[in-house]
């Protein structure tokens, strides 16, 4: 018997009434990556439950980028997830920024808005047992008649109003690489931190002042 927030789901999307959150084309999102690559972008496919994100396809079919729309979130969802303390410095020098860009308007579900809808409550969907937000990410991945390219989630880690999101891999890469910029080389200029006065902050100073890890 499938589960009633699963039921509910298909009611609300059939009806045209789930929650959207639109990225329009050209929008900046972010992502860390361990080291320097060709490419920011990169959909992964994990095949074990255990293996996958929050919001992996459970099938194993359809691969899943996490992005975040600040890079401070990036960085949060990367080190805070890992619980490090601290990274060594020669380690910032491998650590990479990847500034990426909207090819085209990217529809994603609003996470925070569909509880309500389908009986969800936040600690569902933040605890350690990603079982439902995992199916409601392959419900999704199943049924791209819908026309919902990901879904838009805050982060456990650091929530100061951006967003993490799972972008669903399609014919056509959601997403295109701007630039990749190292660790200790960069530099935060549009942020809207209004408790930092100065009017950029550094890859160093994110992850020590604002994420409390120290540099070793």
């Amino acid at each position: 018997m499938e589960a009633e927030y699963l039921v509910k789901l298909k009611e609300r999307a059939d009806a045209g009434k789930i929650p959207i959150k639109t990225y329009p084309r050209n929008t900046s999102l972010f992502r860390w990556q361990s080291s320097p690559q060709a490419t920011g972008v990169y959909f992964n496919t994990p095949q074990k439950r255990e293996e996958m994100g929050r919001y992996n396809d459970p099938a194993g079919k359809v691969g899943v980028c996490y992005v975040a729309t600040d890079p401070i979130t990036s960085m949060a969802e990367s080190y805070c997830r890992q619980n490090r303390a601290f990274v060594e410095a020669d380690e910032l020098t491998h650590n990479q920024i990847c500034e990426l860009e909207a090819a085209n308007d990217i529809n994603t579900l609003d996470i925070g808005a569909l509880m309500p809808n389908i009986g969800l409550k936040l600690d569902e969907l933040t605890s350690s047992d990603y079982t439902k937000t995992q199916n409601i990410c392959g419900f999704f991945a199943k049924n791209p008649q819908y026309g919902i390219h990901g879904m838009s989630y805050r982060s456990r880690h650091y929530d100061n109003g951006g967003y993490c999101v799972a972008l669903l891999e399609q014919t056509d890469e959601p997403v295109k690489t701007i630039q990749m910029t190292a660790m200790n080389d960069y530099h935060y200029d549009a942020h809207q931190l209004e408790h930092w006065q100065y009017k950029t902050i550094d890859g160093e100073e994110i992850l020590t002042e604002l994420l409390r890890i120290k540099i070793l």
